[in-house]
């Protein structure tokens, strides 16, 4: 059995170490899923980053070949966190694609928001990205 956790704090100036500690983390499995987690961690970091107070926390377990991610800020809240990233966004639009990316790739996605923040959970399997 293979697995592997990280917590780690960051802010906008981290997220070059934090992309390096998830690969770290993420060598042991699969070229596949270590991928798709380096993507989803990437977009949600960098949407607290742009968005969500410029700080937050990355929590990640993965054990065999499943990533459960959990990305938190203390940011003014996700307006229309249910329907987010559920449609594609027109090519000419700016930006905007990251949650639509994130939903893609993971077998579930959990959006809780308020006023004193935000907490996405994704799960993703491995098996189900081949």
């Amino acid at each position: 059995m293979r697995h592997a956790h990280l917590e780690q704090p960051f802010t906008g100036g981290d997220l070059y170490s934090l992309r390096s500690a998830v690969a770290a983390h993420m060598t042991p499995f699969s070229e596949t899923l270590r991928e798709a987690v380096m993507i989803v961690v990437g977009e949600l970091a960098s949407n607290v980053v742009r968005h969500g107070g410029a700080s937050g926390t990355l929590l990640l377990h993965v054990e065999d070949d499943t990533a459960v991610c959990t990305v938190s800020d203390s940011g003014p809240g996700l307006p229309g966190a249910d329907t987010v990233g559920t449609q594609p966004v027109p090519p000419q639009t700016l930006g905007g694609r990251g949650l639509w990316i994130i939903r893609r790739l993971c077998r579930s996605l959990d959006i809780v928001t308020g006023p004193d923040g935000t907490a996405i959970t994704v799960t993703i399997d491995g098996d189900q990205l081949t």
